[in-house]
């Protein structure tokens, strides 16, 4: 079993303290009041009660979400006195709370799932509603509202389930045995697996009883920023095939000394990246790398140095077309030379035929003066003949 292979999981928790602090926990849930912790302005809040009259949940937003629920917290705090006075013969005390609390948390990945569209907040919804659904069958009692918290820094979710059984006895205590609490986890991980999540971490997976958890976080830190620092390396070597493209490209001198900035420019942040991914596995040191944080801002130089590869592509088309531009007019002032040379021939020719054509015509038209020249001769001589006849 790879244990770094992603570093995204769920956790599923049960609780329950005093009633008065559990109150105040379902009023902070149900954002009675504006929590600190919501610093997001881009994401609401979502909160499902179930709807007795319905028998559906019903989504509520922040500012009227508890106050559809305050109702039912009174009744069902009065429902659990009367079978725990009935049982016990006594009343409810302040240590006897009537809601258990329900948390599911995850990983920092699953934020970045959520906030990259990987799917759909109505996915991450219903597989939260099914998880707690199961939840409240296993432990036979009934889910009265979940909440999932969009505005905070990781979004998680919070419910409560009614925490008194037909004696009025505690259902938080009826399933907090490890073997329990265990099914829960498995719960939440069956419903939750198909948008990529793990199940939290048990002892045996860390091959190591008493190592603690924190550690064992550290420790697949350590491994996924190992292995990032490779595909950083590859992304720096790419970076140094594209500098060798542009140094053999014939472009203008100002594109290739502009193209060559961004390439520095991305190499500089590129070994910055690989600089944080680098420290020591102390423990200090590794909480403060965001390797979330990190990746997402590795897209960013992903996606300058693609655009690096078509800004060179295009010059590379630029270029041919330059060239073939250039080969084309110099192919065109060769033909137009030609082709002048060729009309000055022509004129020449035709100019000659011309005058070939005009001495032709006056040699037929001298021809023409001759034969008219000696029929008037043949005339003369034939007029004088017949004169002299008749003289006689």
């Amino acid at each position: 079993m790879n244990i770094f292979k992603k570093n995204n999981f769920i956790n599923v928790r049960i609780q329950t303290s005093n009633h008065t602090k559990e109150l105040n926990d379902i009023k902070h849930n149900l954002r009675k009041n504006p929590s600190q912790a919501d610093y997001r302005k881009d994401q609401d809040n979502i909160h499902y009660i179930y709807d007795d009259e319905i028998k559906k949940y019903k989504q509520y937003k922040d500012e009227n979400a508890y106050k559809n629920f305050e109702t039912k917290v009174k009744e069902l705090r009065e429902k659990h006195n009367q079978i725990f006075l009935k049982n016990n013969k006594r009343q409810l005390r302040e240590r006897n709370s009537t809601f258990l609390n329900a948390v599911i948390t995850f990983s920092e990945e699953q934020k970045n799932n959520l906030n990259n569209g990987n799917f759909k907040v109505k996915e991450f919804r219903d597989a939260a509603l099914t998880t707690f659904k199961e939840m409240a069958k296993e432990m036979k009692t009934e889910l009265l509202y979940f909440s999932i918290h969009l505005k905070e820094t990781t979004p998680h979710f919070q419910a409560h389930f009614k925490n008194f059984d037909e004696d009025g006895k505690s259902i938080f205590y009826k399933n907090r045995t490890k073997d329990k609490l265990s099914k829960l986890q498995d719960i939440g991980f069956k419903h939750f697996e198909k948008l990529g999540i793990k199940r939290g971490i048990k002892k045996d997976i860390t091959n190591n009883t008493n190592k603690p958890l924190k550690s064992y976080y550290e420790q697949t830190r350590a491994a996924e920023s190992k292995k990032y620092i490779k595909t950083i390396q590859q992304q720096i070597k790419q970076t140094k095939e594209l500098r060798n493209e542009i140094k053999d490209l014939d472009i203008e001198l100002d594109d290739k000394k502009k193209i060559y900035s961004n390439i520095s420019s991305i190499q500089k942040e590129l070994r910055e990246t690989k600089k944080k991914l680098s420290v020591s596995n102390s423990a200090n040191e590794l909480n403060n790398i965001n390797i979330a944080r990190i990746k997402t801002e590795n897209k960013e130089l992903i996606g300058k140095i693609n655009h690096l590869k078509s800004e060179i592509v295009s010059l590379n088309i630029y270029k041919t077309y330059k060239d073939d531009n250039d080969n084309l007019e110099k192919e065109n002032k060769e033909l137009k030379q030609d082709l002048l040379k060729t009309t000055k021939a022509l004129k020449q020719a035709n100019n000659e035929l011309e005058k070939t054509n005009k001495i032709k015509e006056i040699d037929e038209l001298l021809a023409r003066l001759d034969e008219k020249e000696q029929q008037r001769k043949k005339d003369i001589y034939k007029s004088n003949n017949n004169s002299s006849y008749r003289n006689r």
